[in-house]
């Protein structure tokens, strides 16, 4: 890689700057939906745990069938919110991408001593790959070629990292689980009130 000049390192320090600044913002962003998605969700979760209690308490079929027809519909209220937030989640997350994708390839510009986010997003990588993919991921951002974006993908693609696995994934997982749960146990009581005509 051939040196450059003061004008020329300023430019690309610059240009850095604004791709961190970029995706600093837009993490942030990311976070903030991410952290009231999950406020919602556990507020909606303690209102449907309050109803279960209440289905299970009231030993008449109308009253339980009130507190039932009440966490039926807060869990649609909670599925509607998921696909929601989802949605917008996923494209906050494809603009934190964007950004990190661009920084990625102008550290390529970079000697190879220099790039301490694509080392960074090497080593994420690290904890859950084997060592000969991470040898060919060091052989293909560490050396001295032009890399394109596509390859910058190789970085930043989907579920690169734990926690943004665990919260867009196993996270919703368990909140539609324990929805799941409490309408079917709602059910099985509504229909034994029914059942032994407890009106």
């Amino acid at each position: 890689m051939m040196r450059r000049g003061t004008a020329a390192n300023e430019e690309l320090i610059n240009r850095a700057n604004y791709l961190l600044d970029g995706a600093a913002m837009t993490d942030v962003q990311l976070q903030a939906y991410r952290t009231f998605h999950l406020i919602i969700q556990s507020g909606l979760i303690v209102a449907g745990t309050v109803l279960v209690v209440a289905v299970f308490g009231l030993n008449e079929v109308f009253k339980s069938g009130l507190a039932a027809g009440g966490l039926w519909y807060t869990a649609w209220i909670s599925r509607q919110v998921m696909t929601r937030l989802r949605i917008v989640i996923a494209t906050s997350t494809d603009d934190v991408n964007y950004w990190h994708r661009k920084l990625i390839c102008l550290e390529n510009e970079l000697p190879e001593t220099q790039r301490y986010f694509t080392e960074f997003k090497i080593e994420q990588k690290l904890k859950k790959s084997d060592p000969n993919y991470i040898e060919t991921l060091r052989n293909v951002f560490m050396q001295q070629r032009q890399i394109e974006e596509s390859d910058a993908n190789r970085l930043i693609e989907r579920g690169s990292g734990h926690l943004r696995y665990m919260l867009e994934e196993e996270m919703l997982r368990l909140i539609s689980f324990l929805w799941n749960f409490f309408i079917v146990i709602s059910v099985i009581d509504m229909a034994y009130l029914i059942a032994n005509r407890v009106f």
